[in-house]
């Protein structure tokens, strides 16, 4: 781990000084770029994007210098920039409905044409949107197909369900628990390369 973790620190360049930092956004950042974010230290590594006709919104792996734990970092700038930061993968039995009963795959459409609440650990998510959208993985250049469904909570945490799409018929799902980032949360500690 230690020894990772020092690889990951060797590709620090090209430091930005801290009275310049503000300067820069999350969206100037590319591959091997260092973010401060809950003044900690994160690499970056641009991972994909999601859009649709009317918007896209991009994900990044960050990786803590200090644990070696990765997660993912997204952002979009919709009329202003927000960042979500995700905490934690989810499976269904972790998500009930209004009755106490756990929800699965199978409940995602009267869920959504009901706009019903999930719950995860007693705290209620409300249903906010679902929609179809494209990925595109950055590494290989490969699309893919999802559906994704969106409910979130008061204190603006989120669940997104994602339904991997093949051929027109399910595939994999991808449940994660994330947080809205305030932008003075973090700050840019390198851009990374061009």
């Amino acid at each position: 781990m230690f020894s990772e973790n020092y690889d990951l620190i060797r590709k620090l360049e090209n430091p930005i000084p801290v009275g310049e930092r503000k300067n820069y956004s999350i969206k100037d950042v590319k591959q091997d770029g260092f973010i401060l974010l809950y003044e900690k230290p994160y690499h970056v590594q641009p991972f994909g994007k999601y859009f649709d006709d009317e918007e896209e919104w991009f994900e990044l792996r960050i990786t803590n210098i200090e644990t070696g734990e990765s997660t993912f970092l997204e952002w979009k700038d919709d009329d202003e920039l927000e960042l979500t930061l995700t905490t934690k993968e989810l499976k269904f039995c972790d998500l009930f409905d209004d009755e106490k009963e756990e929800i699965d795959s199978d409940d995602l459409a009267q869920i959504t044409d009901d706009e019903d609440d999930i719950f995860f650990l007693g705290k209620k998510f409300e249903y906010e949107d679902d929609y179809k959208a494209e990925y595109l993985r950055f590494k290989d250049g490969r699309k893919f197909r999802v559906k994704m469904y969106e409910f979130e909570a008061n204190d603006g945490s989120c669940i997104t369900i994602e339904n991997w799409l093949k051929n027109d018929e399910r595939s994999d799902y991808e449940i994660w628990l994330s947080n809205s980032i305030k932008l003075k949360s973090f700050e840019i500690l390198s851009l990374g390369s061009n």
